[in-house]
């Protein structure tokens, strides 16, 4: 079984209009792809987050266990938030790290694998998304990473310096990983499969729109959309609830609209002489580390059952 199956002629109809459309907003609007972004990540975003409330909920029998469980993750991402504030720079590295990891979860299907192999596997996947623009959209990136960085030269040089020697690495590794994969796991057909797919995808998407377009279609519609409709699958028998009647999770992402909102005005209040493209970006930068943490931590967690998932395969 491979892990992509084909999809029905509406949706793949409605993907072309999509892209064509996302493409059209990318040539006539400057800012088109952060505001694609912005638009994604507070919504599919939004809910893909706060999908971990429902599997706290679903799959921990004791109320005791999930306050504490949410005390936890919400005390973490409070934590990292406050840590990463005033470096900029190190909370986009932060990211990076913490994306490569979290992109490249193949749920059950490189579990059969060794562990030094599983661990190459993650980082050729997740390092597609993360690193692919550093090699194939260098000059658009630069003003991001510098806007991403708060504007510090030095924290500019350290970060687009990282980026790009990782890039490097990470495309040496892929080679490296093709002909490694083929002959120590000749079976194992649907990792490679999963794995090339979406770094061809990828690259198509990177070289025809911009970067933070190509990130936002990517994270939105592929991983969020992907993650949302995972944990809705693996509901415990017995779950009679729909996912819009779970005030766990609806309180979910009420608190994380507020913490959201709160975030936003004490960015402007400390930001004033900031232009507002920029300063949406690291908002978005910000926001993205701190709940990406307790969020990878636990989705690690539950990686296995995500990926056994009857309705869901993953």
């Amino acid at each position: 079984m491979t892990f992509f199956r084909p999809a029905p002629w509406p949706l793949l109809g409605a993907a072309v209009l999509g892209f064509a459309a996302a493409l059209m907003l990318d040539r006539l609007l400057a800012q088109g792809g952060l505001i694609v972004l912005l638009v994604l990540v507070g919504s599919l975003g939004l809910v893909h987050g706060a999908m971990d409330a429902l599997l706290l909920v679903r799959h921990l029998e004791r109320t005791g266990l999930r306050l504490a469980w949410g005390a936890v993750y919400l005390a973490a991402t409070i934590a990292t938030a406050w840590l990463v504030w005033p470096l900029p720079g190190i909370a986009l590295m932060l990211l990076l790290g913490l994306s490569i990891w979290h992109f490249g979860e193949g749920f059950d299907h490189f579990r059969r694998l060794p562990a030094v192999q599983q661990v190459v596997y993650r980082c050729v996947r997740g390092g597609a998304p993360v690193l692919m623009p550093a090699l194939i959209a260098r000059p658009a990136l630069e003003p991001l990473v510098g806007a991403a960085a708060g504007g510090n030269a030095a924290a500019t040089a350290m970060a687009w310096g990282c980026w790009s020697g990782l890039a490097v690495v990470w495309l040496c590794g892929v080679c490296v990983w093709l002909g490694w994969s083929h002959l120590s796991a000749p079976a194992d057909r649907a990792s490679r499969q999963t794995a090339l797919i979406e770094i061809g995808a990828l690259a198509a998407l990177y070289a025809l729109v911009s970067p933070l377009m190509a990130f936002a279609l990517y994270f939105g519609l592929y991983h969020a959309a992907g993650h949302i409709r995972r944990v809705l699958a693996l509901a415990p028998a017995g779950t009679r609830r729909t996912w819009h009647r779970e005030p766990y999770l609806l309180a979910a992402v009420a608190l994380t609209c507020a913490l959201g909102l709160l975030l936003a005005v004490a960015m402007r209040v400390h930001a004033i002489d900031v232009a507002l493209p920029d300063l949406a970006l690291r908002g978005i930068i910000l926001a993205l580390v701190a709940v990406s943490v307790p969020h990878v931590l636990l989705i690690s967690l539950w990686a296995a059952g995500l990926g056994r998932s009857p309705s869901a395969p993953a």
